[in-house]
């Protein structure tokens, strides 16, 4: 009796890389870095109708690899749980190299089926994920009671210059500029993550306003942020996906310049004839004496002169 041997199949495997798309164009290049710890799943059928799973991590080099798998159809599912904070799946199938793409689904991760020959080894399964974009904003108003607060009521200014300055989690520059608009508004969207600074430009505060203070009360929403001179907010630190649009700065009417009422000096009294001013009380009195005695003289002498002649 023969006894015939079916086919042997050699065993193929598949990979391969999971890596941060930094410049967010969906292909691997030399900006990008690897991502370790990403859990990877593979499902499917060998050719024999068998269920196949498996589960690995990446490596330290963002690395993974299903090895001694027979001929079939797979899917591997790059896990979103494993996606790090602030960051999403990158774009799907971008251009036409299928060894550089990124290949999971963007929501779920979850790639196309791979037909597997016997021996073959499909390196070119892979998954970029980038930063959420982030934006910042929002409000430059008229502090018409000068209290540092936005209060019911009080005007936006439009036409106010904002500028953005600050370094992205990637080490980039970022230097940005706008104007506020018909509402007092500003915003700069599309940030990477990172550490930023705003400035309201001195140079568009409105005639006889300035700067009100900065950061009266608690509730940061509400508050204005830029320095009081340099219009300089503290550094801000954005993370992946988030809307900060408490960035405001209010501009308050300069008070008036208090008029001084100059308080009048009285003259400095002198006697005729260049004498010493009186020092003496608020009535003098000698002026009166010698007036007295003067008549008191000439009584006398009348006197004298009517007993002469009796």
């Amino acid at each position: 009796m023969t006894i015939d041997q079916g086919p042997v199949y050699q065993l193929g495997s598949i990979g391969d890389y999971v890596w941060e798309d930094v410049n967010r164009d969906g292909l691997q290049d030399a900006t990008d870095k690897p991502i370790e710890g990403f859990k990877v799943t593979l499902s499917g059928t060998d050719v024999y109708g068998n269920p196949v799973t498996a589960e690995t991590v990446t490596d330290a080099n963002g690395l993974y690899l299903f090895d001694n798998l027979l001929p079939g159809t797979y899917t591997v599912t790059f896990d979103p749980a494993s996606i790090p904070a602030g960051m999403a799946f990158t774009q799907q199938g971008a251009g036409d190299d299928r060894a550089v793409d990124s290949d999971g689904d963007v929501t779920t991760g979850v790639t196309a089926e791979i037909t597997l020959a016997g021996g073959e080894h499909n390196k070119t399964i892979d998954q970029g994920v980038v930063y959420l974009l982030a934006q910042l904003g929002d409000h430059v108003w008229n502090d018409a009671n000068g209290n540092g607060l936005q209060d019911a009521g009080e005007a936006p200014i439009s036409g106010f210059k904002v500028s953005l300055s600050g370094t992205d989690v990637h080490g980039n520059a970022v230097t940005a500029e706008t104007v506020t608009d018909a509402n007092g508004l500003y915003l700069f969207d599309n940030l990477v993550p990172g550490t930023y600074q705003v400035t309201f430009d001195p140079g568009s505060i409105p005639a006889g306003m300035k700067f009100t203070i900065q950061g009266a009360g608690s509730d940061r929403a509400i508050d204005s942020d830029g320095d009081a001179m340099t219009g300089v907010t503290a550094e801000i630190t954005l993370a992946g996906g988030e809307s900060n649009m408490t960035i405001d700065q209010g501009v308050t009417p300069v008070p008036p310049t208090p008029t001084t009422t100059p308080t009048p000096v009285p003259p400095t009294s002198t006697q005729p004839g260049g004498g010493l001013p009186n020092t003496g009380g608020d009535s003098p009195l000698w002026p009166l004496a010698a007036a007295a005695l003067t008549l008191l003289g000439g009584s006398v002498l009348l006197l004298r002169r009517r007993v002469g002649q009796e």
